[in-house]
């Protein structure tokens, strides 16, 4: 169980991973536009992608299929022509997630910034019930880096009027937990089911769950 240090004045959230469980759908969709080019997703691929930008994972798609970058507009239309879909009918919020939020929601400024585009943002967060949740959503389309640069949650405290300092964060991948800490906030890693570790984080837990807990009871 982790408890929230009395002095944290906003609590930041990513999406993917770790507020609704899309990796899973993202590697479908991936693997489909990959697999219509005559190429293979493998597990390295997803390492190299996971908590990336979609430019950023396409970059890398569109190299190794020996695409020209001038092909990655229409690769990124197919790919989140098929998330959408894919989010819309199957996605799940992750567990914890819903109450954890609940928790908070009264006490504290929350708000999601995520690497994914605004449109599969809102659609995702109003898929698992979290939509109108967040005093703050910050999409890769607000800022000029993605993750792992820290320029998402920036802005996120930036739109609390909250300093980085005092905030603390909820990520589900190294990409994520480098963009908090090079925000200057601290970073909770939660493992759910990726593949690698967390150990840049300043605490690891292995689900939302581990911290309702102490939440409701502070």
């Amino acid at each position: 169980m982790y408890p929230l240090p009395g002095d944290v004045g906003a609590v930041l959230f990513d999406l993917d991973g770790l507020l609704i469980d899309s990796e899973p759908l993202w590697a479908r969709a991936e693997a489909t536009v990959v697999e219509a080019r005559g190429g293979r997703l493998t597990h390295e691929d997803r390492l190299a992608t996971i908590g990336r930008s979609v430019d950023a994972s396409l970059a890398i798609y569109a190299e190794r299929l020996g695409m020209p970058a001038a092909s990655i507009g229409d690769l990124r239309a197919e790919l989140l022509h098929t998330v959408r879909r894919l989010v819309a009918t199957e996605g799940q919020i992750r567990p914890g997630a819903a109450e954890l939020v609940d928790r908070l929601a009264d006490r504290l400024p929350l708000a999601v910034a995520s690497n994914s585009d605004g449109e599969i943002v809102a659609l995702a967060l109003e898929r698992i019930g979290l939509g109108g949740r967040f005093a703050a959503v910050v999409s890769a389309e607000n800022v000029a880096r993605p993750k792992p640069a820290p320029d998402v949650y920036l802005e996120a405290c930036r739109r609390l009027g909250v300093a980085p300092s005092a905030a603390l964060g909820f990520e589900d991948s190294p990409a994520g937990i480098d963009a908090l800490h090079g925000a200057g906030a601290a970073a909770v890693g939660v493992r759910a089911d990726g593949p690698f570790g967390l150990d840049a984080a300043d605490v690891v837990i292995d689900s939302l769950e581990d911290v309702l807990d102490w939440v409701e009871s502070a």
